[in-house]
């Protein structure tokens, strides 16, 4: 975490990997690949790594995780952008927001089961509905308990407000230059249970219609 012993998890086969999420019930980590056109996946040592998503794929650009609920979240900058979601292993693929414009800093609120995401082209933080406005250049996104938190590369800044209602906006941090994504590591965001995960004996029996671990 404070970016000591460094060392390559992926090295081949890789363009433009722009999105990357980590499953941390599987230990599995996922990523979207704009050059590729790919969403890929592997353990986190690199090792049993399989592409998932290929077919009309059109430059994937953020990606977000929900292990417990087994679905994943990526957006397209391509000729119809676009927000889809699959299982997590690939299937099942379905188109929840179309004719966004190019949506980036996909970011879960687990409790509330809503997503949100930045728009470089609208200039907006988006949910189901608008959540702040007047920002020059948003780029990443995360969430955490009342607050969602982004970077601005025209403010150089990272700044938070409430989720709900983007009131209290403040800045956390300024000086900054072009940081291309943000995350919150808490305990709270990372629960649950799924295909990948260790078996826990008979305190869960998942559904016949489960996804399929991928590695």
């Amino acid at each position: 975490m404070n970016g000591s012993a460094l060392e390559h998890v992926v090295e081949f086969g890789l363009d433009y990997p722009e999105g990357m999420a980590v499953d941390w019930l599987g230990k599995n980590l996922y990523w979207a690949d704009t050059g590729t056109n790919r969403i890929e996946v592997a353990k986190l040592d690199g090792q049993h790594r399989q592409v998932l998503v290929w077919k009309d794929l059109d430059s994937p650009r953020a990606l977000a995780l929900d292990p417990a609920e087994g679905f994943m979240y990526w957006t397209e900058w391509g000729g119809k952008p676009k927000i889809d979601r699959s299982a997590m292993d690939g299937t099942g693929r379905i188109t929840l927001v179309p004719n966004v414009g190019r949506a980036n800093g996909l970011t879960i609120d687990y409790a509330e089961r809503r997503l949100y995401w930045t728009d470089l082209d609208t200039t907006l933080i988006e949910s189901s509905n608008m959540l702040a406005d007047d920002l020059p250049h948003p780029f990443g996104l995360t969430q955490y308990q009342d607050y969602i938190y982004w970077t601005d590369w025209s403010q150089r800044s990272i700044e938070r407000a409430n989720k709900t209602s983007g009131q209290n906006r403040t800045v956390i941090q300024g000086h900054l230059d072009y940081v291309m994504d943000i995350l919150v590591f808490h305990s709270s965001r990372q629960g649950g249970w799924n295909a990948c995960a260790p078996p826990m004996g008979n305190l869960y029996t998942p559904p016949a219609d489960a996804w399929h671990c991928p590695c």
